[in-house]
């Protein structure tokens, strides 16, 4: 396989399409298991947004350690209670949404 262009141009390729895939959050393994946990335990407070989303919790990026002790808080203080297989398809989906 041949390919046409400069070694330096290749490498320049690359490492664009290396940062473009690097930028996309992997998906999560379960989607539409993850969006049936929020609707369940979340969308009493969070309503979803027209562009898709739902309020406060994917208009900022979280990060695994802030969601689950947001997810902590709204258990203790909402009575939001996800089973630890719904808190886990919900910490991946929100801390991959973009």
């Amino acid at each position: 396989m041949a390919f046409s262009g400069t070694p330096k141009r290749l490498a320049g390729a690359t490492l664009v399409a290396s940062a473009l895939l690097m930028a996309a959050p992997p998906a999560p393994a379960d989607e539409a298991a993850a969006r049936a946990a929020i609707e369940k335990n979340c969308e009493r407070c969070h309503q979803p947004l027209p562009g898709g989303g739902w309020e406060v919790m994917t208009e900022a990026p979280h990060d695994r350690a802030e969601m689950t002790a947001l997810l902590r808080r709204m258990a203790e203080e909402y009575s939001a209670f996800p089973s630890p297989q719904e808190r886990q398809a919900i910490i991946a989906f929100l801390c991959a949404w973009e």
